[in-house]
């Protein structure tokens, strides 16, 4: 028996976060492009900097969420998330 958890929620604030992420990154390598030399620029060059690495990380969730599923078999219980899995043997 194949159960595929609910994903609507995870996956709306999941993308919200990735694009809030994406986008910061974006905006200080366009304003370290443009930008004279200021105090400004230590903001510009933090911000990719962060925003990128955690963009990553996000992405990363999203993609577990989206294969994200659980199976019951006679020879145990199997949890699948990203492209790792977990097996729980069953005993009779």
């Amino acid at each position: 028996m194949n159960f595929l958890p609910s994903r609507s929620q995870g996956m709306i604030f999941g993308f919200v976060i990735l694009l809030l992420l994406l986008g910061a990154g974006v905006f200080g390598i366009v304003m370290l492009a443009t930008d004279s030399i200021s105090v400004w620029m230590v903001l510009w060059v933090l911000l990719p900097l962060l925003s990128l690495p955690l963009s990553m990380v996000v992405g990363y969730r999203l993609y577990g969420l989206i294969a994200a599923r659980y199976y019951l078999d006679r020879d145990g219980f199997f949890l699948q998330w990203g492209s790792a899995i977990e097996q729980i043997p069953i005993t009779a």
